[in-house]
């Protein structure tokens, strides 16, 4: 599933910065700046109400490296573009991916950005005839007013 969401993710950059490498955390040393690179540091799941089926949660931290002497202002320029982007992650095959908690950070010892996100999906459908019929009951209660 990580992998799905890191290639929508790859996509998503690729429209606004076709001239940066985007790579996982294994190829960095191969690859030179600027580059961006991804890695999903956690995940879990999540069940919604009983018949409504499952989430699947990634933490991200997607790193931007500029490989330049001044980097804090290029970084700052690309947190700009990329954070509300980043709400907006291309569905896949009628899959849903919600963005949740968006935040950069600028790492002044290594010269990076850090943007950590949460990605969301459905882990399993549940089909309308699974879910149980509720009917609504109306109570009628007498109050006596002394």
């Amino acid at each position: 599933m990580e992998q799905k969401i890191i290639d929508r993710l790859a996509l998503l950059i690729d429209s606004v910065y076709p001239d940066y490498a985007f790579c996982d955390q294994e190829q960095t040393q191969y690859v030179e700046p600027p580059r961006f690179f991804i890695t999903c540091y956690r995940s879990s799941v999540t069940p919604r109400i009983q018949t409504a089926g499952i989430f699947y949660t990634c933490n991200f931290d997607l790193t931007f490296d500029p490989g330049v002497g001044e980097p804090e202002g290029i970084c700052n320029e690309v947190a700009y573009k990329l954070l509300p982007l980043l709400l907006k992650i291309p569905k896949e095959d009628g899959t849903n991916y919600r963005s949740d908690n968006i935040n950069s950070e600028f790492d002044k010892e290594q010269g990076v950005l850090h943007i950590f996100f949460d990605v969301t999906t459905t882990l399993h459908e549940v089909d309308d005839e699974d879910i149980p019929d509720i009917r609504r009951l109306d109570f009628n209660t007498e109050v006596e007013v002394v």
